[in-house]
């Protein structure tokens, strides 16, 4: 029976991995398509091109429910390591910010900072902040990823320079299909409602700090102790 359940937890950590993996590309589609909306006067080639995103966002919705019913009969408790989620996620988004002629930059901790929470699931929490961030940035902008260990908690935060959130709307950007007073180019409203759900169920908080100017979303998460190694490796 331990074998077994060895086994069962080093697939679903397996596919828990190729899902993340997964996540990056539709990103990088997603943000394509908003690119290119942004600047297509054409009815029908925009009208295919939302096609393309809602297909892409739909794929990723279905991703992400493999998981959920994997983990779901096993008794699994997965974890990541926060720091190294947050260098490969900002790494993906790389050359859309270089095509945006912007700036995205990661600060802090590179030691481990384990924590309890699905390395999928937290990964499209990340990819949406950081996707929200260089949206609202705007080009020639600068996004800024950092993570830090204080008191027992692990803290990313994404903060960018862009118009920033005006106070009548800092809980209301978090409720599902809201985009606040001044929405900037296409969307549902999902992507921080979304975060925010993947963040609470792992334990943690999403908040936006009150900040100067711009934007600052900042994830809390519990660090996993030491002693609890986690998944098994394959």
């Amino acid at each position: 029976m331990i074998g077994s359940t060895a086994h069962g937890d080093s697939a679903i950590d397996g596919l828990a991995r190729a899902v993340h993996d997964l996540h990056g590309p539709l990103t990088v589609i997603r943000g394509m398509c908003a690119t290119l909306l942004r600047d297509e006067p054409a009815t029908d080639r925009r009208r295919a091109l939302g096609l393309i995103d809602s297909e892409a966002l739909r794929l990723a919705a279905g991703l992400r429910g493999l998981t959920h019913v994997a983990a779901a009969g096993s008794g699994y408790r997965p974890s990541c390591d926060l720091a190294a989620l947050v260098t490969a996620t900002a790494r993906r988004f790389g050359a859309l910010a270089e095509q945006r002629e912007m700036r995205l930059v990661v600060r802090g901790r590179r030691a481990p900072a384990p924590v309890a929470g699905d390395p999928a699931r937290l990964g499209r929490a990340l990819d949406n902040l950081i996707w929200n961030a260089l949206r609202h940035a705007g080009r020639g902008g600068t996004v800024v990823v950092g993570i830090a260990v204080r008191s027992g908690h692990a803290e990313v935060h994404v903060r960018d320079d862009g118009a920033g959130v005006a106070p009548a709307d800092r809980e209301r950007i978090f409720l599902s299909g809201e985009r606040g007073s001044a929405p900037r180019g296409p969307g549902e409203g999902l992507g921080l409602a979304i975060a925010r759900e993947i963040v609470d169920a792992a334990g943690g908080r999403l908040s936006l700090d009150a900040v100067g100017s711009g934007a600052c979303f900042r994830i809390r998460l519990p660090l996993r102790p030491a002693a609890d190694p986690g998944p098994r490796a394959a």
